[in-house]
Parts: C-alpha cells; structure tokens; sequence
C-alpha cells in the first residue's frame, strides 16, 4: 500500500470515529436529560428528529477544530498532553456552541435540551475522543506493564545524550524490536 492511501484510511478513520463519537455522546446526553432508556425505534427517530441541525453543526465545527489543530494528522502513536489540551478545547468549543443553541433554540421551540444535556454531552465526548486519540499509548503502557517482557533482551544504554533518549523512544515505539531498556 502507498503512503497517501495509508494516510488517507487513518484520516477517514480518525473523522469517522470523531462523528460517531459526537452522536454516541448526543445519544447519551438524550437519555439523561429524558429519564427513559428505551432503544425503541420511536425514540430513536424521536432523537434524530430533534438534534439532527445540532448534530450537522457540531459536525462541521468539530472536523474543521480537528483539521486546524492539527489533530487530524498527529502521529497515534505519539500523542501528548498537548494534544489532550486540544481535545479539552473542541469539547469546550462545543460546549459553548451547543449552550448558545439551547437558549436560542428554547426561545424558538426548535430543540427541548438544557444545561443539563450541554454538560453530559461535552464531558462524553471528552472522554470518548480522550480515549480513541489515546487508545494506541492506553495499549502499548497496558502491554508494557502487564506483558510478558522475559523473551526481550534488558539493555542499558548509558551516555547516550538527545541520541539515546531518540534510541529509547524508538526502541519503545516499535513492537519489532526485542530490546527492553531498563
């Protein structure tokens, strides 16, 4: 496979799971603020009817943050506090774009949410996207702690300065590799 096309899955996946982690939140914001967990085909229409325009907008705010900031294209397994701070600032973009659409839209009838649902929605999707941009750190930490690391062989690597530290990363970043620094 070529480069552009590995590049273009892993775009297609990380906006596909961004999307579907906004309605999953919607979805379990809808619930809270409803009271009922029902799967039922009406309340599900029910959902889709009521915050399909929120739904479209926090969309195309939500991809255009992640193409800006660049999340778009960071490097999985590479991520940092950094891009946490990202994720926290879409969340709090969306918080806001949403508790604008509250009150203009309760003034209106289009939509029957509150604070309430802004709140459950923001915090759900914090957590969602935190760990889909996390899950490859979450795992590879997960593996090293709880793996078995006796089939790799322990190496020191001593005065090895910004070089080393680049050593130990890449050392640490390549499942390949059967060399555990200690």
């Amino acid at each position: 496979m070529s480069d552009n096309f590995k590049r273009a899955i892993k775009y297609t996946c990380i906006i596909l799971y961004a999307c579907v982690s906004l309605l999953l939140s919607f979805y379990v914001a809808y619930y809270v603020m409803h009271d009922n967990i029902s799967l039922s085909s009406l309340h599900v229409l029910d959902f889709f009817k009521e915050m399909k325009t929120l739904y479209l907008i926090n969309v195309v705010i939500l991809l255009v943050l992640l193409v800006v900031l660049g999340l778009l294209f960071c490097d999985l397994r590479r991520v940092s506090v950094v891009e946490l701070v990202k994720i926290l600032f879409i969340t709090i973009i969306l918080f806001i774009v949403s508790f604008v659409f509250e009150k203009v839209g309760r003034k209106r009838n289009w939509i029957n949410i509150d604070i309430r649902w802004c709140i459950t929605c923001s915090a759900s999707l914090l957590v969602l996207l935190s760990l889909g941009f996390f899950c490859k750190r979450i795992s590879r930490y997960a593996k090293y702690v709880f793996g078995s690391r006796t089939n790799k062989i322990r190496t020191m690597i001593v005065g090895g300065g910004g070089a080393g530290s680049m050593l130990i990363k890449e050392i640490l970043s390549r499942d390949q590799i059967d060399i555990q620094p200690i």
